[in-house]
């Protein structure tokens, strides 16, 4: 299996597993619960996925966020993002409804609400 999983609650998201490439935050322990708190307003988180070193999730506005490992471009987020600790919106999908999302061990991809897909990593 993967190093990580991920539990979801509608405005919070809990993680345990290995803590490497960032993708759990700052814990110095991999498997301690850790919470993500970032303003999201009034969306909510409807679906989150896990790939090899990186996740995402996505909320009911269609936005898409991630964190992680990105040495492959696999964030969306470009390819100098080597890691990032905390979720941050891909903004390259901001003008676009998502309604689903999937990450694969060094891959992303995201379905709009017009059925077209979009993959990046």
């Amino acid at each position: 299996g993967f190093p990580l999983s991920m539990g979801r609650l509608t405005t919070e998201m809990l993680e345990f597993g290995r803590n490497n490439a960032g993708n759990k935050g700052k814990s110095s322990d991999g498997r301690v619960f850790l919470e993500h708190n970032i303003n999201l307003g009034a969306q909510k988180i409807i679906q989150v996925a896990c790939g090899g070193a990186h996740c995402a999730f996505l909320t009911d506005a269609g936005s898409v966020y991630v964190w992680g490992e990105g040495r492959s471009g696999q964030l969306g987020l470009g390819y100098q993002e080597k890691e990032r600790e905390h979720p941050s919106q891909v903004q390259a999908l901001s003008m676009k409804k998502i309604v689903q999302i999937q990450c694969g061990i060094l891959q992303t991809a995201a379905i709009t609400e017009k059925g077209d897909i979009w993959m990046w990593g």
